[in-house]
């Protein structure tokens, strides 16, 4: 029989882990799409312009992917504690059996 063994200290270091990166993609995303003009002609500039605009929307996005993870590890060990405590409980109510009865 295969054990499966979760470091729920592990997982939650990650989640957080990954909600910081959620936390710098977005400050970089905004940082990025107020970056002022550097005295481009004209012509570079609007180019310069739409560039940052995709470059801070990438960002963006790649932030809010870090979030949806760091979200999806803690519903995994939610989901883990959870199956845990059903298990104790489970335990804990077949310790009746256990004894006999006369």
């Amino acid at each position: 029989m295969t054990e499966l063994a979760v470091s729920y200290e592990q997982v939650g270091r990650a989640a957080r882990a990954w909600d910081e990166q959620h936390v710098d993609l977005v400050a970089a995303s905004t940082q990025v799409a107020d970056a002022p003009p550097l005295g481009f002609s004209p012509r570079v500039a609007v180019v310069a312009l739409l560039f940052r605009l995709r470059w801070a929307e990438h960002l963006s996005d790649l932030g809010e992917e870090s979030e949806v993870r760091a979200d999806g590890l803690r519903d995994a060990l939610r989901d883990y504690l959870d199956s845990d405590e059903t298990s104790v409980v489970a335990s804990w109510l077949l310790q009746g059996l256990l004894e006999e009865h006369r």
